[in-house]
């Protein structure tokens, strides 16, 4: 997993030292808590072709409890969906297909 320090000096490296690590850090904290007041404010949020961040609302339904052995109500809520883009979905299931392929030949 990526974390948030190993973004921020992968994208500073990306642009060729234009923006230093803590800059890039700077941005991605910045950005992180937007999206997450976009989100809560219940924005669709796209990024190009990417994909669509977009709130998603569950509704209430019955579970079972193994601890008390019965079935209980389980409240909804809000969740976040994340929708890729068509041209992004075809990279990925491009790349799986190809992986797929390199596996089934060794």
């Amino acid at each position: 997993m990526l974390k948030t320090k190993d973004l921020a000096k992968y994208l500073s490296e990306k642009s060729n030292g234009e923006y230093f690590i803590y800059e890039m850090e700077d941005f991605l904290e910045i950005f992180s808590e937007s999206l997450k007041e976009l989100i809560l404010e219940e924005q669709e949020v796209q990024f190009g072709t990417l994909g669509v961040f977009k709130p998603k609302y569950t509704k209430t339904r019955k579970g079972f409890s193994g601890l008390k052995g019965e079935y209980i109500d389980i409240q909804g809520g809000m969740t976040l969906k994340f929708s890729p883009g068509r041209a992004f979905q075809k990279e990925l299931r491009e790349k799986y297909l190809s992986k797929q392929k390199e596996s089934r030949n060794e």
